[in-house]
């Protein structure tokens, strides 16, 4: 993936008479398989038809998916009370229920439902491996990551069987996807090998999304009057028949576009990472070529003389009166330059938008305990924290 000239490598190794592959006929200035690999994720994630169209598709499921039937589901239901407040309310794991909830709509918008043919169970399979994917980048002992490694070697079984199907049968395997498992077998790549990167896409699209969706949800839901705030900005996006018109959401609901931004700075414990090419001078110290430099992006969000003497709370009016602090060199969620996060924008409107759809349908308030959890920042994280602890919601039809 990383050869200098991958149209060379395909040449020696295959029968030139056949067609060749995109990363030879698309490739004219002869870059390497990854550098084009990344342009098709921003094909696939950015501004484009392709965009538009994933969006629609993830947005329909989110939809489908919030229904009161729907809350039910044992993955993240805990109990019922036909006799509560407003004819009957349920009880549920708000982590478990943003992470489901995401994870199945981002699933089935990706890989099709068609994947669930395979194995009705690759649901489960993703998430007991998303429990344990921090072993990978801490680089934990194989002897310590039997569990991870299980997890793993399910879904390569699911995937490779599901490449292995006729085209035909897997009507709904998104551009991305499908082009980037079909180059791959054209370098050689074993299929296993192709499930193997796949997992890892899927773990991108993932994993950052639900555990914002987490953090967005429990302070509103905490917080009556930060509620009552964003439900009047929903209100006049209603339709007659109580569809929520989400074409203008952000310039619509300055709070909830704010609480997003607060949650982004305050949870995200990402660390952008930089190989060092030339000798260079920071402060009193050299930094020699080779060496890989870190910085922790949550000790700059966290940082009184960007964000204020409050920066260690959680305050949405800061979004609210500075309208610039986005923009800030202090507030970098996404990381920067080249590994600028390609799929930022469908993240944001996915939370937002099911954050939206979900306090239109329902009213939501803590089952009991009223505080926002605790971020777990003892544990190993990649972007987003977990919180300690998870919040019980309780969930009744909203009226009118």
């Amino acid at each position: 993936m990383f050869h200098e000239r991958p149209a060379a490598l395909y040449k020696s190794n295959h029968d030139i008479g056949k067609e060749a592959p995109f990363f030879v006929k698309e490739n004219p200035l002869d870059k390497r398989f990854i550098d084009i690999q990344d342009e098709w994720i921003k094909e696939q994630f950015q501004s484009s038809e392709r965009a538009k169209v994933t969006e629609k598709l993830l947005l329909g499921y989110l939809d489908s998916s919030l229904t009161w039937e729907k809350l039910s589901t044992p993955r993240y239901f805990v109990s019922e009370d036909l006799y509560g407040r407003g004819g009957g309310t349920k009880t549920l794991s708000l982590y478990s229920f943003c992470r489901y909830t995401l994870v199945d709509a981002a699933c089935m918008t990706f890989l099709g439902p068609e994947i669930l043919d395979v194995d009705t169970e690759f649901i489960e399979h993703y998430v007991q491996w998303d429990n344990t994917s921090w072993k990978i980048p801490h680089q934990v002992p194989r002897f310590l990551c039997r569990d991870l490694n299980k997890a793993r070697n399910k879904l390569v079984d699911v995937f490779v069987n599901y490449y292995s199907k006729p085209e035909k049968e897997r009507p709904h395997l998104s551009w991305l996807f499908d082009r980037m498992q079909s180059e791959q077998q054209h370098l050689g790549f074993s299929l296993r090998e192709a499930a193997s990167i796949s997992i890892l896409m899927l773990w991108a699209i993932n994993f950052n999304t639900f555990r914002m969706a987490f953090w967005v949800f429990a302070h509103i839901i905490c917080d009556p009057q930060l509620k009552a705030s964003i439900i009047s900005e929903l209100t006049p996006l209603q339709r007659p028949d109580g569809s929520l018109d989400l074409t203008e959401l952000v310039s619509s609901c300055p709070t909830l576009d704010a609480v997003w931004l607060e949650a982004l700075r305050l949870y995200n414990n990402g660390t952008v990472a930089r190989n060092t090419i030339r000798t260079t001078v920071i402060g009193n110290k050299t930094i020699r070529p080779g060496t890989q430099v870190l910085g922790p992006l949550r000790i700059t969000h966290l940082q009184p003389s960007i964000f204020g003497p409050d920066a260690a709370e959680f305050n949405v009016d800061r979004w609210m009166r500075d309208k610039n602090l986005e923009s800030t060199k202090g507030f970098a969620p996404f990381g920067g330059g080249k590994t600028l996060c390609p799929g930022r924008f469908l993240a944001k409107r996915e939370v937002t938008r099911f954050v939206a759809i979900a306090l239109s349908r329902f009213d939501l308030k803590p089952a009991g305990e009223t505080k926002v959890p605790l971020p777990a920042i003892e544990k190993p994280a990649l972007t987003m924290l977990d919180p300690r602890t998870d919040l019980l919601v309780e969930v009744s039809q909203r009226k009118g």
